[in-house]
C-alpha cells in the first residue's frame, strides 16, 4: 500500500492546493479572502482555503520633514 505524499499548505506565501500540492502562483492577489468550495486548475479537486493579508509598519525617531532629506533610504 503506498503512503499518502505530506503536502505543505498551511501558511504558505502560495495557495498551495492540499490535493496535489500545486502551486496557484502569482494570480492569487486576486482571490478572495476565502472560499470554501475552490477548484484546483491543475487537478480539478475542490478545498477550502482563507487567506490573511499582513500589514508592515516602519517607523524611526525624527521631526517634521521639510523635503530637504528623504523620508527613507541613505541620507
Amino acid at each position: 500500500m503506498e503512503s499518502e505524499k505530506e503536502i505543505y499548505c498551511t501558511g504558505t506565501h502560495h495557495l498551495v492546493c492540499p490535493h496535489c500540492g500545486e502551486e496557484q502562483g502569482c494570480s492569487d492577489v486576486d482571490l478572495d479572502d476565502y472560499d470554501d468550495a475552490f477548484e484546483c486548475p491543475h487537478c480539478g479537486k475542490t478545498f477550502e482555503y482563507e487567506r490573511e493579508c499582513i500589514a508592515l509598519y516602519y517607523s524611526r525617531k525624527g521631526g517634521r520633514n521639510d523635503g530637504s532629506t528623504p523620508l527613507w533610504g541613505p541620507v
